[in-house]
């Protein structure tokens, strides 16, 4: 990974420039894991908010059917 085209980048070890594109390149595998873990996380976590939040909106609706029904049947009686 390392060539003559990667410059180091000052008071931050593992990352270097880039010089034909610019980038900063972190070189630290173990650190490049953990945030990719950390994104997968985050994916998942925000697919579980998106579930509950369907089955929330899907109680509100059932609890709005029963209180119509309920309505209904106490303005028979």
């Amino acid at each position: 990974m390392m060539n003559n085209k990667l410059i180091p980048v000052e008071g931050r070890p593992n990352l270097y420039r880039d010089l034909s594109s610019g980038a900063i390149v972190n070189t630290d595998k173990s650190s490049y894991r953990d945030h990719m873990k950390y994104v997968e996380s985050l994916s998942q976590d925000k697919i579980k908010i998106d579930n509950l939040e369907k089955r929330v909106d899907k109680i509100a609706e059932d609890l709005s059917d029963i209180k119509n029904l309920l309505i209904s049947l106490h303005n028979k009686t």
